[in-house]
């Protein structure tokens, strides 16, 4: 598991996930989110109206997934056991594999709003 999360810790570090918790308040989690380098690379975009100021993470990550559907693109969650929420965006057609690698490992990701 020490692997795993120093993997996240890393990842966290220059910008490619965002670990969220399970309670994020909507204005947080936009720009957290908003940051990512996969988000910006791909000119992915998430509008504020699109989510609910009161709704939950698991709600806004499946309508951010519906918005970015026609870019082949969804937010994804590495498993690190925990109450919070460590996203990112990737292309959907990866995730088979990223699954793939992860389950050789002993661990998970999962569509984030799965987790």
């Amino acid at each position: 598991m020490i692997r795993w999360i120093a993997l996240v810790d890393i990842l966290e570090r220059e910008g490619y996930v965002a670990e969220r918790d399970w309670k994020d308040y909507k204005e947080d989690f936009l720009y957290y989110i908003g940051n990512l380098n996969g988000i910006k690379s791909k000119g992915l975009k998430i509008d504020s109206d699109w989510l609910d100021e009161d709704g939950e993470i698991t709600e806004w990550l499946e309508i951010i997934d519906e918005k970015w559907e026609k870019e082949g693109m969804a937010m994804f969650a590495f498993d690190i056991d925990s109450d919070s929420y460590v996203l990112f965006p990737c292309a959907i057609e990866k995730f088979e594999q990223l699954e793939e690698w992860a389950e050789e490992a002993g661990f998970r990701i999962a569509y984030g709003k799965d987790m």
